[in-house]
């Protein structure tokens, strides 16, 4: 079921792996959601002021709905990359290219 207001990735994830069920099915998770999207231009690997790079969208991603949203945790504030209704859909539409670019990436790994 796709939100009419945006999710982040990892939402989205177990919305769609609540889909699919129990079926003997591998499940999708967000890394290989955001993953795929880096290697679609949709979004990019950017360094925050700590080192550690974060993923944040493209002026592709944005026009598609990927935005960012600033929200404050128990640890302060951060940001977190949220998914438009229209952007959720995309990702759906492409599973199977997400799924294999998943599996391609993981035997590439194993050699």
């Amino acid at each position: 079921e796709f939100s009419s207001r945006p999710i982040p990735a990892s939402e989205l994830a177990r919305r769609m792996n609540d889909a699919v069920g129990t079926q003997d099915c591998k499940k999708i998770s967000y890394r290989q959601i955001t993953d795929w999207l880096v290697e679609v231009g949709m979004l990019k690997l950017v360094e925050n002021a700590a080192g550690s790079q974060r993923r944040r969208p493209t002026d592709s991603g944005e026009k598609l709905g990927i935005s960012v949203d600033n929200r404050i945790g128990q640890y302060g504030p951060y940001q977190v990359v949220l998914y438009s209704e229209d952007a959720q859909r995309f990702i759906v539409d492409n599973v199977d290219a997400i799924m294999t670019f998943a599996a391609d990436k993981e035997n590439g790994a194993q050699r």
